[in-house]
């Protein structure tokens, strides 16, 4: 493979740019039409895009890894969807970002129903909480996906070890995520 000089690569960079200014330009002009026609709709929409996209590449990593220790954006997405935008929204990221996970992940199994009950009780179980504290709720929440799908996993014959350990890990795991990102992130996604 050929090597260019410091000098040549900003060149070539430079002439990238140049060529595709045009479209740049486009997707500029299109960002902000879409910005001033759907005006909080479009954060709305930006947002749930980046959860959805974010939390269903954080299982992505299970291809190559299996191992109770587990983290996942999956549930941060969702509680947080909940709260700032409400149930639907919350479920629909929550569903979605677990269909894909798995799909990205190789595991759709029965696993995949149980996880997306679980979503769906803490779904509607934030959007009942606005106005309390994010990082507890946060918690809480995770704490209670863990209470409702363990026992269902065990019921169908997962292992103890693998259940329990996994779900305690989540749950430190999502913690330290609720604890130190959840006011960030509330702030972002807030419509305003």
């Amino acid at each position: 493979m050929k090597r260019h000089s410091p000098s040549q690569g900003i060149l070539m960079k430079l002439d990238f740019a140049i060529e595709n200014y045009r479209k740049l330009a486009m997707l500029l002009v299109l960002i902000l039409a879409a910005y001033l026609v759907l005006g909080s709709s479009f954060k709305l929409i930006v947002v749930v895009g980046i959860f959805v996209i974010v939390a269903s590449f954080s299982t992505f990593y299970y291809n190559y890894v299996h191992s109770p220790v587990n983290f996942e954006l999956v549930k941060f997405v969702t509680i947080i969807s909940s709260v700032a935008y409400g149930f639907f929204v919350g479920i629909s990221v929550g569903v979605i970002t677990t269909i894909f996970s798995r799909i990205w992940s190789g595991r759709i199994d029965q696993r995949t129903l149980i996880s997306i009950f679980g979503i769906a009780i803490i779904s509607i179980a934030a959007s009942m909480l606005k106005g309390y504290d994010i990082k507890l709720v946060g918690i809480a929440l995770v704490a209670l996906y863990h209470l409702i799908t363990v026992p269902i996993s065990l019921s169908i014959g997962d292992n103890p070890w693998f259940a329990m350990t996994y779900a305690a890990t989540n749950l430190l795991i999502n913690s330290f995520i609720f604890i130190n990102l959840a006011p960030v992130v509330m702030g972002l996604a807030s419509i305003g």
